[in-house]
């Protein structure tokens, strides 16, 4: 199920000017909600119809936000507010990245796991949500054109004078390239979310997606005026729910190692593999889309919450599933006749032509690779919101961490130091994380006069002269109440 259980203790109900203050992460993001939508349908985890069914849960929670984006953009232009009206379409091009990646899986997931169960094809199309969300694209069309022809009416460029003359700085040429670049990406989606092949089990696309109940996780994410804070949420809902069932596949692909199956593994970790991409784009549409300034407007109404109290991603994915997947790794390739593990994996990897079992074995391993290099780039990208929303020098997170973004990158060292991790990389003349080598341009950037460290510098300066009452917080308590989760 949905990780949702953790919670700081003694937390109580509040409020502001904006609307409610988050009691913790999982109320933030609504994982309750989240966890009854999953629950709801009744499918079996870890499985091809398991995986399809995050997807198209993903899916929804980004189109619902591609309406309520849309139509914001379109209202903007009506009220005469280009730039508003610019600001939001980059939002809207970015959840359709989003859904870019997510319509990237099914074909994937088909090729790497048919089975016999009786199947269905399902499609975007079957959302309710679709019929809303072409309305408000039909919309917003008309009031583009309604924008630039009046423009050009009353002396003002036209449509035809800002597409040949305008540049990528110029709001106009921007707003008409994102909405260009958004119906390309949206025809690309739509497609690769069709015509998918689902175990349904009687159920019909509503039912199986829990429609109803992703409309209220999104509908309740939303503050009494216009931020970018439903946007924040849906960007750490749809990563929460992928994230979720990637686990499962993980936890199995241990289990199967432990077992000897190692063809049945690899497709685990493969099919884990498919599913972090759009966690990934999730976070560099944010990187790229939210300002510090529109971060601050909100950053009250998010309590004593943190991305550090996430069960799913945090502990399952990046802790307790990692360490027992890079662990029993290890084990089974220090055990047997070989003198080592290096030379188990030399062998293994030269030797992968040579017979079924060392191609399955190499197979493996590259899966395991491949699922933690996406782990690391999401740890990278993670990286953007604190860099860009905090900045350095000893800013509090709200959970009055001495310093968010030094927090946020030691748990990525951490995590790279692995023994077993390092122990398997360097068996393949690799680095974990990222390589080294003479670190000139990180030597570069490091340094206190590089224009990087000036801006972390200002960055926290702001944010700290903002929020006087974050600095002054102690550390809020917090522990973990379920148990670590070993396969």
């Amino acid at each position: 199920m949905l990780e949702t259980k953790t919670s700081p203790a003694g937390s109580n109900e509040q409020a502001n000017a904006l609307g409610a203050i988050a009691e913790s992460y999982d109320v933030l993001h609504n994982l309750a909600i989240l966890t009854q939508a999953r629950l709801v349908s009744e499918v079996a985890a870890g499985t091809r119809t398991s995986a399809l069914h995050a997807v198209f849960q993903s899916a929804e929670i980004a189109l619902l936000n591609l309406v309520r984006l849309t139509e914001r953009a379109g209202k903007a232009l009506q009220d005469g507010d280009l730039q508003r009206a610019t600001e939001v379409m980059r939002w809207v091009h970015g959840f359709h990245l989003v859904m870019r990646r997510l319509g990237e899986v099914p074909k994937q997931i088909h090729m790497m796991c048919r089975d016999r169960a009786p199947v269905r094809t399902i499609g975007i199309v079957d959302s309710p949500v679709m019929a809303e969300f072409l309305l408000a694209s039909e919309q917003l069309e008309q009031q583009i054109g309604r924008f630039f022809d009046e423009r050009a009416a009353h002396g003002g460029r036209s449509i035809t004078q800002t597409l040949g003359l305008g540049r990528h700085t110029d709001l106009d040429y921007a707003l008409l390239n994102l909405a260009r670049s958004s119906v390309h990406e949206m025809v690309y989606w739509e497609a690769n979310l069709s015509e998918v092949a689902v175990d349904l089990g009687g159920r019909d696309y509503e039912q199986f997606v829990a429609s109803d109940l992703l409309r209220q996780a999104v509908a309740e994410s939303q503050l009494r005026i216009e931020t970018c804070y439903t946007e924040f949420v849906a960007l750490h809902q749809v990563p929460e729910i992928l994230s979720c069932e990637a686990n499962d596949h993980v936890d199995h692909a241990v289990r199967d190692i432990r077992a000897g199956r190692y063809s049945q593994a690899t497709e685990r970790l493969q099919v884990a593999s498919t599913l972090l991409p759009a966690m990934v784009e999730a976070q560099q549409v944010m990187g790229e889309c939210l300002s510090a300034n529109d971060y601050h407007i909100f950053r009250d109404n998010l309590g004593p919450a943190s991305g550090m109290h996430s069960l799913s991603i945090r502990y399952h994915l990046l802790r307790d599933l990692f360490t027992s997947l890079w662990g029993e790794l290890e084990s089974h390739f220090s055990g047997g006749s070989y003198v080592s593990l290096e030379a188990a994996v030399e062998q293994m990897d030269l030797e992968r032509h040579d017979s079924a079992q060392n191609w399955q074995l190499h197979n493996l391993l590259n899966a395991a690779f491949r699922l933690y290099e996406l782990i690391d780039g999401w740890r990278h990208e993670h990286l953007h919101m604190p860099r860009n929303c905090l900045g350095g020098g000893g800013t509090k997170s709200m959970i009055g961490v001495p310093d968010g973004l030094l927090t946020v990158q030691r748990m990525r060292d951490g995590a790279n130091a692995l023994s077993s991790l390092n122990r398997l990389h360097r068996a393949r003349g690799m680095v974990a994380g990222p390589a080294q080598g003479s670190a000139a341009l990180g030597q570069h950037l490091g340094r206190a006069d590089s224009l990087d460290q000036r801006l972390l510098r200002e960055t926290g300066a702001f944010t700290r002269d903002q929020f006087p009452h974050v600095q002054q917080k102690e550390t809020c308590p917090f522990s973990r109440k379920e148990p670590v989760r070993r396969p």
